[in-house]
């Protein structure tokens, strides 16, 4: 972008074809899903795209199951493209990347333009007639060009409004400015395009009226008239007719109306000094104002800026109401009682001039008079925070010409159904509008170098304009306090609240919020308070049921009153979410209210709900698992799961709130749960590869093991951290946990345990390369499952024993242990085990030129694997895939699956299945005759060998490099 160019690490161009600059150079973006993506992504800079938005927009067309692979893929090349793993990253149910405005053309276009438009309400024309030609600059094309049509629709129309709107904004700057003939080319060609404009129409005469071509302007008048009349039936707007007034009485100026018979009313409060972001939803205000008798309502939760955004926005469309605009606080949400309508509607009617004796007395005789003192006029209503729509009903006006901005904490189901009025729900602010606040009202140097402290007074925030305002203005009225003191008083639960207390009991975030409970039921207040027992959890129906001891559906209607007063937000489908700072007034207001006891059980519902629920999805997902230790139901336990897909969705949806409960478990010396619910959060987090979650687990499990005596528990627990160690290739740790839980099994006399362990020592001598020692192991596993009848272990040592006889290349050998044990887990009904030996039947026969019988057994394998939700598997498959389609020569498929493959390793933690994807990835581009890409592959798995001490790993990747010479 000329002469603004951010300082990080990207340039992004949308205004116009879609491009990307790294460090001033161009990238070649190659195909309409790449340039979707990253625009996407750009437009919604800092702030998380929901990876259903991404696929709605960017993949229409293509199915549930294809098309989060194809995003996988994508976003695995882009990040190629950048260069840069920190800018996109993967986040909750999302996708964020962390590009500054100042990186992005149309959010500089945006701030621009607010800037000029300020410059504009100070009076300052010049200074706004330059930056509107800056911005003007930006513009190289339609928006987003090179991007799919469902994108371009989505977002085309909102940024080529604000292209006309900057526009007409500098066509009546340069018209002040004295320069009205140098715009009237440009008017009639705008106007071509849009004949039933009226901001074009009315700059067009004014700009003829400027240069002294009044008959010709007045002709213009009559011209449009005609036009409405014959396409749209109605009259110019009150503007117009103003500056037509103008011309006949020979008056100049920008279209100001004679003094009018009534009194224009003027009251919005001041506009917020200082104001950030909303683009979204400031383009959908413009948009909704454009439909005749609109009513918009922007709901959010308490302090999230709905007064500062309606009244910025009002203040910047000053114009496109000229007879006034009125402001009322219907004070829903206040110290006080709300407003009652008829009270409301005795200020409207004495804002347009009406005498109070002549105001009715009677509510429906009032509504009758402020409809009747409005029609016609073209207006702007701002009702503040409004209660419900019980309240509002009666203040709407009838006529088209008048607009209504309503602000609430109630989601207005009513006013929306029953009036038609439009609904845009507020969110917080991203990160980066977040850290732009701090900025204004600090002072931008004061941040520089302090990006730790910053980021942690945004989350104490919780990204809320009110809680950011006060924490900022704390910092500046004391220059000499460190800011990272402000972010530790944020991070103290119990001193939060103090910090964010200005004194006004109209901001104190405490109060704020206090406001939407004062009226709730009983029960639902109670809930509110107990939802902060967890620091984390999206609650549903059932979670908050064993949380309170309500029955499922009154919990369901209780969260649902929570949604409607803005104290908790839709996530999905029964499922809600809170942000921190009302988690932590809900915390606070529970240790205030409700006693120890009523907390306790609170927390001992929820962790029984979660061990319960966990270990039916596994026991789902891998039936013949080890087995667990008895847990009693909950008090309202999950319906059952509609199938494995079913499961494998709950647990990775509710991972990262288990993982915080058993850690508040153990905080709280939960002893029991903590080792209860270690089995299948273990579990779960080893079929994922992520390993240091899965030792964070072990370790609390150790402590609770070792806190209740439980010698099997602390069996389970060390082999767990054996079976860990070995997912991560440390194999001398595995073999010291493995070989202490050995011991302490054959002290309990546990067959079971002893043979499972036994088995995982085998599986670690394997990877180790000690085949021997490997088969030995196995053999002895084979003869105590045996001994106790545990034939599952049997069938799982067979596989292992097949994946031996791969390691020495007798795939004959292996082959029919691989099928005996599919075989056996299929009919046993686990999945898991299925997909696993599924997969390595796909190996066995790949290795043997069974070509077409390995790519359809890997196929089946990726496709159970996703269903099942079990990522390393997945990678397994489509590694065998990639390799049976690179040998029958097919190899654009070959490429697609071990590019779906890098981006499941790139997700994962796993260095080890990084370095054999990598090199992979490098002998499948270079049997495709790419060799410069084969080349980067093998440069990464040998700089992954090196740092994880695979010498043998190195050896090959550097041989393989070698052998490209000059083509790499």
């Amino acid at each position: 972008m000329p002469g603004r160019r951010g300082e990080g690490r990207v340039d992004i161009r949308l205004l116009g074809t879609v491009e990307l600059d790294r460090h001033g150079e161009r990238v070649h973006l190659t195909g309409r899903r790449t340039r979707s993506l990253l625009a996407l992504l750009s437009l919604n800079a800092g702030r998380v795209v929901p990876v259903e938005r991404i696929l709605r927009l960017v993949w229409p067309g293509e199915t549930v199951t294809t098309a989060p692979r194809l995003l996988q893929k994508q976003v695995s090349a882009l990040r190629g493209l950048i260069k840069d793993p920190e800018l996109l990253r993967r986040q909750g149910t999302g996708y964020v990347l962390h590009a500054a405005r100042a990186a992005v053309d149309a959010h500089v276009f945006e701030d621009d333009c607010a800037a000029a438009r300020s410059a504009l309400a100070r009076g300052d024309v010049k200074a706004a007639a330059g930056l509107l030609r800056e911005a003007l600059a930006l513009w190289r094309g339609p928006a987003l060009a090179g991007t799919t049509d469902e994108l371009a629709r989505a977002f085309g129309p909102g940024l080529e409004e604000q292209l006309l709107a900057a526009r007409c904004d500098r066509i009546a700057a340069a018209i002040d400015l004295g320069d009205a003939g140098d715009v009237l080319g440009e008017l009639s060609e705008l106007i071509s395009d849009r004949p039933v404009d009226e901001r074009l129409r009315r700059l067009r005469i004014l700009a003829l009226d400027r240069t002294d071509r009044r008959g010709e302007a007045i002709g213009e008048y009559h011209e449009f008239r005609r036009i409405l009349d014959d396409e749209l039936g109605v009259e110019p707007g009150a503007a117009l007719q103003a500056a037509y007034t103008d011309l006949i009485a020979e008056r100049r100026g920008r279209g100001a109306l004679p003094p009018p018979s009534h009194r224009i009313p003027r009251q919005l409060p001041a506009a917020p000094r200082h104001f950030v972001g909303r683009t979204d939803i400031l383009a959908a205000l413009d948009a909704a104002v454009e439909t005749p008798s609109a009513s918009v309502a922007v709901v959010g939760s308490p302090g999230v800026g709905k007064t500062a955004l309606a009244l910025h926005w009002a203040h910047t469309r000053s114009d496109l109401f000229p007879d006034g605009q009125i402001y009322v606080n219907l004070r829903g949400y206040d110290e006080s009682e709300p407003m009652p309508s008829a009270g409301a509607l005795g200020l409207l009617l004495m804002a347009v001039a009406t005498p109070e004796s002549e105001i009715p007395a009677d509510l429906d005789a009032r509504a009758a008079a402020w409809r009747t003192a409005v029609a016609g006029r073209r207006m702007l209503i701002v009702l503040d925070n409004a209660r419900d729509s019980e309240q509002l009903r009666p203040l709407l006006p009838g006529c088209p010409e008048t607009s209504v901005l309503v602000t609430s904490r109630d989601m207005l189901a009513g006013l929306i159904a029953g009036e038609g009025a439009t609904r845009l729900l507020l969110d917080r602010l991203t990160v980066e509008e977040s850290i732009g606040l701090l900025g204004r009202v600090v002072g931008g140097d004061r941040l520089t170098g302090q990006r730790g402290a910053v980021e942690a007074i945004v989350q104490g925030c919780a990204r809320l304009p009110l809680a950011l305002r006060l924490a900022a203005e704390r910092a500046a009225r004391r220059p000499g306090l460190p800011l990272s003191t402000v972010a530790e008083e944020l991070t103290d639960e119990l001193r939060r609240f103090e910090v964010l207390d200005a004194g006004d009991p109209r901001t104190r975030v405490h109060g704020v919020i206090a406001w939407s409970l004062r009226d709730l039921p009983q029960e639902t207040a109670r809930l509110f308070r107990l939802l902060g027992v967890h620091p984390n959890a999206e609650p549903t129906a059932h979670f908050a049921a064993n949380l309170t001891g309500l029955e499922p559906s009154a919990a369901a209607r209780g969260l649902e009153l929570l949604a409607n007063a803005s104290l908790v937000t839709s996530t999905g489908a029964d499922r809600y979410g809170l942000h921190d700072l009302l988690r932590a007034f809900a915390a606070a207001a529970a240790r205030e209210t409700d006693d120890e006891a009523t907390r306790r059980g609170a927390m001992d519902g929820m962790l029984t709900w979660y061990r319960h629920t966990a270990n039916a999805a596994m026991d789902l997902l891998a039936p013949l698992r080890d087995p667990t230790p008895p847990c009693p139901p909950p008090l309202f336990p999950q319906p059952p799961f509609a199938g494995q897909g079913d499961a494998a969705l709950w647990l990775a949806s509710n991972l990262q709130a288990m993982i915080t409960a058993i850690r508040l478990a153990a905080e709280h010396d939960r002893h029991e749960h903590v080792r209860d619910l270690h089995y299948p959060l273990v579990s779960f987090l080893l079929q994922r590869r992520d390993v240091d979650q899965a030792l964070d687990v072990l370790d609390l499990a150790a402590t609770a093991a070792a806190r209740l005596g439980d010698v099997a528990a602390e069996a389970d627990v060390a082999s767990g951290m054996g079976k860990a160690h070995t997912v991560a290739y440390r194999l001398d740790k595995a073999r010291t946990h493995h070989e202490h839980a050995a011991r302490l099994y054959e002290k309990a006399g546990d067959s079971q345990g002893q043979a499972a362990v036994l088995r995982g020592m085998g599986i670690a001598a394997a990877r180790a390369g000690d085949f021997d020692d490997a088969l030995a192991l196995f053999e002895r596993a084979v003869a105590v499952a045996e001994a106790a009848g545990i034939h599952s272990e049997v069938a799982r040592c067979g596989v292992n024993i097949g994946n031996v006889h791969t390691y020495l290349g007798a795939y004959d050998k292996a082959l029919p242990l691989m099928r005996s044990g599919y075989e056996y887990f299929t009919i046993a009904e686990d999945q898991t085990a299925a997909t696993a030996a599924l997969a390595c039947v796909s190996y066995c026969l790949c290795e043997l030129g069974e070509l077409d019988a390995a790519a359809e057994h890997a196929t089946r394998a990726v496709d159970a694997a996703r269903r099942l939700g079990a990522i390393s598997l997945e990678e397994y498959g489509l590694l065998n895939l990639a390799m049976a389609r690179s040998r029958q020569g097919r190899h654009p498929e070959a490429v697609d699956a071990i590019t779906e493959a890098v981006a499941i390793v790139e997700a994962t933690a796993d260095q080890q299945r990084r370095c054999v994807i990598y090199s992979a990835l490098g002998r499948i581009r270079q049997k495709a005759g790419d060799p410069a890409m084969a080349a980067r592959a093998f440069r990464e798995a040998l700089a992954v060998a090196e740092a994880i001490g695979d010498t043998s790993a190195a050896a090959d990747a550097a041989e393989r490099l070698e052998g490209l010479g000059d083509e790499g």
